[in-house]
């Protein structure tokens, strides 16, 4: 920092009429704020300080960001991982499911198709005991309909069946 010369400074006040008090009093003040000014050397310095200040925040801040993101690819994968074994967990539920479904709705056919046989039984039993030709259409008549209704029946379970295990399997 430069040097203010305060003698030299009262001195050329006082010579060009300020009485002493009034230059000496001028010189202090303005010599206290001679002080206070920057100079080039000053800011230059103070640049160079803030610039290697930039600097390794800037390096700090791209450790912190290489640090998270080696944090977060390694929770994305660990999440990658939870997912695909609840997945698979789930994949293997629906499939025990679906196969209790299907034998259960098998056993259920067998069941129907049992009793249908012992319908179809009493009919043909009355239709042999009928001895009149109305009464004989009359008896197949409901032998007729009775055995659409369960084809139909039994044609449209299977659909559904079928339907449900293909969406399941995908």
């Amino acid at each position: 920092m430069p040097v203010f010369d305060t003698h030299k400074a009262v001195k050329a006040l006082a010579s060009a009429g300020f009485p002493d008090h009034q230059a000496e009093a001028l010189v202090d003040v303005v010599g206290e704020e001679h002080e206070a000014l920057a100079t080039k050397d000053g800011l230059e310095a103070t640049e160079q300080a803030l610039r290697t200040d930039v600097q390794a925040l800037e390096s700090s801040v791209r450790k912190d960001m290489q640090a998270l993101e080696s944090s977060l690819r390694a929770d994305m994968q660990a999440l990658d991982k939870s997912l695909r074994a609840d997945m698979q967990a789930l994949d293997k539920s629906l499939r025990a499911d679906m196969q209790a479904l299907d034998k259960s709705l098998r056993a259920d056919m067998q069941a129907r198709e049992a009793r249908s046989d012992a319908r179809f039984e009493a009919l043909e039993k009355a239709l042999s005991e009928c001895t009149t030709k109305a009464e004989m259409r009359e008896m197949e008549l409901r032998l007729r309909l009775t055995l659409g209704a369960y084809v139909f029946a039994a044609t449209g379970l299977m659909i559904a069946i079928m339907f449900g295990l293909e969406l399941w399997s995908r």
